[in-house]
C-alpha cells in the first residue's frame, strides 16, 4: 500500500511541476525532468502496474496535447501489431511522457537509474507499456514508455509478463480497449 501511495504522490508531484509548461517549436535542445519512480529498476513491478503492454508502430510524429490536469504531453497515433497484455484496437492514440517548452526545448523524463533516450520515431516498431486513465486515454509509463522492438527485447518482455508482480491499484479501461 505504501508503494501505491508513493507512486500516486510522485505522479501528482510530477503533474504539478509540469503544469506550467506549454508547447513551442523544437529547437534541438533537451532537458530532463526527474520522475520519482521507486521501482524504476524493477520491470516486473512496472509491468504488473501497467494495464497494457503491446508491440506497435508509430503512425505519426507526436502532437502536442494538454491533459485535463493542464500538463502538456505528446500524443502519438499507433498501429497495434500485437497485444502482450490487455486487448486494444488496431489503431490507438497514446500519450507519451514528454513535451516541448515554450522555447522549443524537448523535456524528457529521467529517474535515479534510468533515462528516456528520445521520442518514438514515426514508422518504427516499439514495445509500449501504458496505463488506462479515468478519461479513457492511455498514458505510456515514464521510463518504460517505449522500448525498441527486437527479438532480445521481446524475450525480456515475455519474461517480465510471465513473472510480473501483482499490483493492487484502481484500474480503468481505455476507450481503445476491445472485448
Amino acid at each position: 500500500m505504501k508503494r501505491i501511495l508513493f507512486m500516486i504522490t510522485s505522479v501528482t508531484m510530477l503533474i504539478v511541476l509540469l503544469s506550467g509548461c506549454s508547447t513551442g517549436e523544437a529547437n534541438g535542445r533537451i532537458r530532463y525532468d526527474h520522475v520519482a519512480m521507486p521501482e524504476e529498476t524493477d520491470p516486473y513491478y512496472v509491468i504488473g502496474f501497467a494495464d497494457y503492454v503491446f508491440i506497435g508502430s508509430t503512425l505519426s510524429d507526436g502532437n502536442a496535447v494538454t491533459l485535463p490536469s493542464g500538463n502538456k504531453r505528446l500524443e502519438y497515433d499507433i498501429s497495434v501489431n500485437e497485444c502482450l497484455k490487455g486487448n486494444l484496437a488496431k489503431e490507438i492514440k497514446a500519450i507519451y511522457p514528454a513535451y516541448y517548452e515554450n522555447d522549443g526545448t524537448l523535456v524528457l523524463m529521467e529517474g535515479d537509474a534510468l533515462r528516456d533516450d528520445g521520442l518514438p520515431e514515426k514508422g518504427k516498431d516499439y514495445i509500449f507499456v501504458g496505463t488506462a486513465q479515468p478519461d479513457g486515454s492511455i498514458l505510456l509509463e515514464s521510463l518504460y514508455a517505449k522500448t525498441e522492438y527486437n527479438d532480445d527485447n521481446y524475450q525480456k518482455f515475455t519474461d517480465y509478463l510471465a513473472n510480473e508482480t501483482s499490483v493492487d491499484r484502481e484500474r480503468f479501461h481505455s476507450s481503445f480497449e476491445i472485448d
